[in-house]
C-alpha cells in the first residue's frame, strides 16, 4: 500500500482523482496517510486514533449537510463552516469530551487542506466555556426550571415567532421528545389514547411508548392534532424534516435560547421531563437536584421508568422502523434492510463474534448487553460510494443505560473485522460513548 506523509499533497491528489466525491476523498486520504503523532517521539498514531479522525471529519460533513450546506470537495471547507457546525453541536448538548476530541482532529484536517484554524481549542468555538469542561458525573441539573428559566414564557416567545417551533418545544417538554422526533411526529398515528407511540425520528430504529400521566400532555397532543397538515405531519406543506428542524433552531437563536444567554440548551427540556417523571414515580426529586437520597430500590425503579420513556431501552421494532419511514426511499430501505440482514443473521460473523465477547464477560458483568449500531448517513439507508461503513458499539445495562464498563480496542477490532467480512467492505468502528448525541444511528438487533 502506498504510504504518504505529506498531508497537503495527498489531499490535493484525493480531490484530483475523486472530484466532487467528498466521502471518497476522506476514505482515500485516511487509507493512505500515516498521521504523525502531535506529541512525543516521531511516530504515526494508532489505528484507533485514525478512526477518531475519520469519524470527526464525517461528523463535520454530515452536520453541514443537515443544515443545507453541501460540501463536494475537502478543499471547500472554510472557517465559517466549522463555526456553524460547533453551534449546532453545542445546541444539541454534545458532551465536552466529544467536542474536544472532534476539534483536535478537525483542526489538523484544516492544516492538511492548507487552511489552518486560528482557534487553539474547542472553547473558542462555543458560546459557553462550560460546554468544553469535561465531567463524568452529573453535578448540576440541565433542566430549564433548575436553571431559572421561565419555561412557559420561552415557549410563548418562540410560538410568537413560529407556531411549529413553539409546538416542538411543548412536545419536548411534555413527552421528553428529541427535536427530530417532534418534527417527525404524526399525531393521528402516534396518539394511542393512553400513551404516545414514538417511532419516526427515534434513534437507532428503537421506538418507545410514553404514557399520558398529566393533563398538560393531553393539552399538547390536542394542539398537535389541530396543527397537523392534511398529510398528518407537523410542518408546513412540502417541508422535509431536516428543513423543519433547521427552522426550529433558527427561531431559537432569534429568541436567544442558548447556553450563553440562558445557560440551557433545547436538550434541557428532556432533562426537565425526566426530572418530573422521576419525581412522579419515586416521590423525590432526582439526586442531581434533591437534598434527599432515595432508597436504592425506589431509585432503580424510577430510573427504569424514565429510561423507557426517554427511549434508551431496547424495544425491538426494527421491522416496523424499516417499514414506517415515509421519507426513506425504496432504495434506501432496501439497502438498510440488506445491511441488517447481513449483520444480524445467526450465521453472520458479527453475531458469532458478539456471542464470544458476551461469553467472555466476567461474572460481575454477565448481565451486560452488547449493542452495535450503524451510524452516519447509512443509518438512514443512504449509500455513498467510496465511504467506509461507520459503526459503533458499547456495553449497556439491562435497563438500557450505558455501562461504566468500556468496550476495549481489542473488542472493537474483533467486531470491526466481523462486519467487514459480512459486508465485504471496509468498516470503521468506534466506542458508542464518543459518538455525537444526535448522530444518526441504526441499532442492529443481534440474536444473542
Amino acid at each position: 500500500m502506498l504510504e504518504v506523509e505529506d498531508g497537503r499533497a495527498l489531499v490535493e491528489r484525493a480531490v484530483r482523482e475523486l472530484p466532487n466525491n467528498i466521502a471518497g476523498q476522506i476514505s482515500f486520504f485516511f487509507s493512505y496517510y500515516r498521521i504523525p503523532a502531535s506529541k512525543g517521539r516521531k511516530r504515526s498514531v494508532s489505528s484507533a486514533t485514525t478512526k477518531k479522525y475519520v469519524y470527526a471529519i464525517f461528523a463535520l460533513i454530515n452536520t453541514l449537510s443537515d443544515v443545507g450546506i453541501k460540501i463536494n470537495n475537502l478543499t471547500q471547507l472554510t472557517h465559517r463552516h466549522l463555526k456553524i457546525v460547533f453551534e449546532q453541536w453545542e445546541a444539541k448538548d454534545t458532551s465536552a469530551s466529544t467536542l474536544t476530541t472532534y476539534f483536535s482532529c478537525i483542526k489538523r484536517m484544516y492544516e492538511w487542506i492548507d487552511n489552518p484554524l486560528p482557534q487553539k481549542s474547542a472553547s473558542e468555538l462555543v458560546s459557553s466555556k462550560k460546554v468544553t469542561r469535561r465531567t463524568r458525573i452529573a453535578t448540576k441539573s440541565k433542566a430549564w426550571s433548575e436553571n431559572g428559566v421561565d419555561i412557559q414564557a420561552v415557549i410563548d416567545k418562540v410560538t410568537g415567532l413560529n407556531a411549529y417551533a413553539g409546538l416542538y418545544l411543548e412536545l419536548c417538554m411534555a413527552f421528553g421528545l428529541r427535536v427530530l422526533e417532534a418534527a417527525s411526529l404524526k399525531p393521528a398515528d402516534s396518539d394511542r389514547g393512553d400513551y404516545l407511540l414514538v417511532i419516526l425520528g427515534s434513534k437507532g430504529g428503537r421506538g418507545r411508548t410514553v404514557p399520558y400521566t398529566t393533563e398538560y400532555q393531553r393539552q399538547v397532543i390536542s394542539k398537535a392534532h389541530a396543527m397537523a397538515s392534511s398529510s398528518g405531519v407537523l410542518r408546513p406543506r412540502g417541508w422535509k424534516v431536516t428543513r423543519a428542524v433547521n427552522s426550529f433552531y433558527h427561531y431559537l437563536r432569534v429568541a436567544g435560547v442558548n447556553m450563553k444567554k440562558m445557560g440551557v440548551t433545547t436538550h434541557g427540556l428532556r432533562h426537565e421531563y425526566a426530572a418530573l417523571l422521576y419525581e412522579q414515580v419515586s416521590g423525590d426529586k432526582p439526586p442531581v437536584v434533591g437534598d434527599k437520597v432515595p432508597e436504592k430500590d425506589t431509585d432503580q425503579k424510577a430510573r427504569a421508568v424514565v429510561t423507557e420513556a426517554l427511549g434508551h431501552s431496547r424495544l425491538d421494532i426494527t421491522s416496523a422502523y424499516l417499514g414506517s419511514v415515509p421519507a426513506m426511499s425504496r432504495e434506501r430501505k432496501k439497502h438498510l434492510a440488506m445491511l441488517n440482514g447481513q449483520l444480524t443473521s445467526p450465521q453472520s460473523h458479527l453475531v458469532r463474534a458478539a456471542k464470544v465477547l458476551q461469553s467472555h464477560l466476567s461474572k460481575d458483568n454477565a448481565d451486560l448487553d452488547l449493542r452495535v449500531y450503524i451510524t452516519g448517513v447509512e443509518a438512514n439507508g443512504q449509500l455513498m460510494q467510496g465511504m467506509p461503513l461507520l459503526t459503533c458499539a458499547g456495553w449497556f445495562l439491562p435497563n438500557g443505560l450505558r455501562s461504566s464498563v468500556p468496550i476495549t480496542p481489542e473488542q472493537m477490532r474483533t467486531l470491526e473485522e466481523a462486519v467487514a467480512r459480512d459486508t465485504s467492505r471496509r468498516c470503521v468502528m468506534q466506542s458508542e460513548g464518543v459518538i455525537l448525541q444526535d448522530e444518526e444511528r441504526f441499532e442492529l438487533m443481534l440474536p444473542l
